[in-house]
């Protein structure tokens, strides 16, 4: 994906509130101005601290939140899931910002990320929003370029028009997703709860590189 920055830390950081930052710069002691902008909050913490040292203290940011309905689909939680996957970005013009979509017969599990790019190079941490099921008919629903759309599209695309820039299997088993996609060949994550989003419920993920 050319005209992309693989910016690791200030990607985990672009998840955060204002209010947040602020919460991650008391807990690592960093030093920031009380009147100062978020970007420049996020430029003083990713100039103290490094990926891991983030997603460390991300982990443990959020409260701990108790068993709700939809957690017969949360991904650290669910016994096994396997099926076919797909990897979008909303434009050519943005291929940055995406998501993963997990077959789960009948329907697709669509997880949002605001780093496709890192989420395939699998060698970062990343988060993952689970914005909910769609059709399974949405799973190849994209272009593989300008006006071509995936031969195994079943339906329209939707209004963003995604790209379908890789595509291949998943396994989910205790909390482990593995890949095996079609050009970024094996990747798997360790996946861990971060927080779950009101006033939806959805949860956010931690996605840890497994070696």
């Amino acid at each position: 994906m050319t005209g992309v920055r693989l910016e690791p830390a200030q990607t985990l950081l672009a998840n955060l509130s204002t209010a947040e930052l602020r919460q991650l710069a008391a807990r690592t002691r960093v030093q920031i101005s009380r009147a100062g902008s978020r970007s420049a909050l996020v430029r003083r913490l990713t100039e103290q601290l490094d990926v891991d040292r983030i997603a460390d203290v991300l982990r443990r940011l959020f409260p701990k939140t108790g068993r709700t309905p939809a957690d017969s689909l949360r991904l650290d939680r669910v016994a096994r899931l396997c099926g076919e996957a797909t990897v979008q970005v909303y434009s050519r013009s943005r291929p940055a910002m995406g998501m993963v979509l997990l077959e789960l017969r009948p329907s697709c599990l669509t997880l949002r990320t605001n780093s496709v790019p890192l989420f395939l190079e699998n060698r970062w941490p990343v988060i993952v929003r689970d914005v909910g099921e769609v059709p399974r008919t949405r799973l190849y629903a994209g272009f593989i370029r300008p006006r071509r759309l995936h031969p195994a599209a079943q339906a329209a695309p939707p209004a963003t028009r995604p790209y379908i820039i890789d595509e291949g299997t998943y396994g989910l088993r205790a909390g482990r997703l593995r890949f095996e996609l079609k050009y970024s060949g094996p990747i798997s994550f360790r996946v861990a709860l971060l927080r779950r989003h009101q006033p939806t419920n959805r949860p956010s993920y931690l996605l840890t590189p497994i070696a």
